[in-house]
């Protein structure tokens, strides 16, 4: 174990130190995401070549640069979550079920809002504890994806994201 994993009491519960460990690592990195792309010029760049490739282009951002240090910030991000992962579940085959659900949470609360993701995340956890453990059957892991659907044929760019209006 990376992480210590004895038990803690907070407010009257007692949780395992290694899941407060992962949730505060999981906030900074939130928070840290957040505010380098929004409040750094390398960050902004980046959000700039995400939404207009040509646009950036001609404003003298390199794209190779910002897609080089995308898929960085990607791989790193990958590597710690895994071993939070890793760490809280063990590393077995069925490990593979928690990247299955990433993709409904992502999506549901909105491909351009972290707190959206976070909303996602913490609803689609909840949605597939509760029905595993009402209803069974392993219908835990087709729920997220129902309900993805749901939202997605009322609100097509997810719970927090906005809607984008090309004018030509």
């Amino acid at each position: 174990d990376v992480i210590p994993g004895g038990p803690v009491e907070v407010f009257g519960t007692t949780v395992a130190q290694n899941r407060l460990w992962a949730v505060g690592v999981a906030a900074t990195a939130l928070t840290g995401f957040s505010l380098f792309y929004t409040r750094t010029r390398t960050g902004i760049a980046m959000r700039a070549v995400a939404d207009d490739q040509q646009a950036a282009q001609a404003q003298g951002i390199s794209l190779n640069r910002m897609s080089a240090l995308a898929w960085a910030l990607a791989g790193v991000s990958a590597v710690c979550a895994g071993v939070l992962i890793a760490d809280l579940a063990g590393v077995s085959g069925a490990i593979s079920g928690y990247g299955l659900l990433v993709f409904p949470a992502v999506i549901l609360g909105g491909l351009d809002s972290v707190a959206g993701a976070v909303a996602g995340g913490a609803g689609i956890g909840l949605l597939s504890s509760y029905t595993g453990g009402y209803v069974g059957g392993g219908l835990e892991t087709v729920i997220p994806y129902v309900v993805l659907l749901a939202v997605l044929l009322v609100r097509p760019y997810g719970l927090f994201g906005q809607a984008e209006i090309e004018r030509v």
